[in-house]
């Protein structure tokens, strides 16, 4: 599959979730939602923190790849964020 496909479906993927948040707005955003656990009960959190906990969890699961990759001698990825929007400009220019 080319690059340029996997970009198209990964732009039809996420379209759905882009146009969620834009509706959502700032105040949706930080009102509070009630999120029920079965082992911990309900927490009342906000989707801002719920965005910002899916963010770092994919980040803790990035890492640990990264991890697995290096103790079977493969070269690790850059996972940094910063690091792909700098080559993702270069490869655009």
């Amino acid at each position: 599959m080319s690059r340029r496909a996997m970009l198209l479906i990964t732009s039809k993927l996420s379209a759905p979730k882009r146009d969620y948040t834009i509706t959502l707005g700032k105040e949706g955003a930080s009102a509070a939602m009630p999120i029920e656990y079965s082992s911990y009960g309900l927490l009342h959190t906000s989707f801002s923190n719920i965005l910002l906990y899916v963010v770092n969890h994919g980040t803790y699961h990035r890492g640990n790849v990264t991890a697995i990759l290096r103790q079977q001698s493969y070269a690790g990825v850059p996972i940094d964020y910063l690091l792909y929007l700098m080559e993702r400009r270069q490869q655009l220019s």
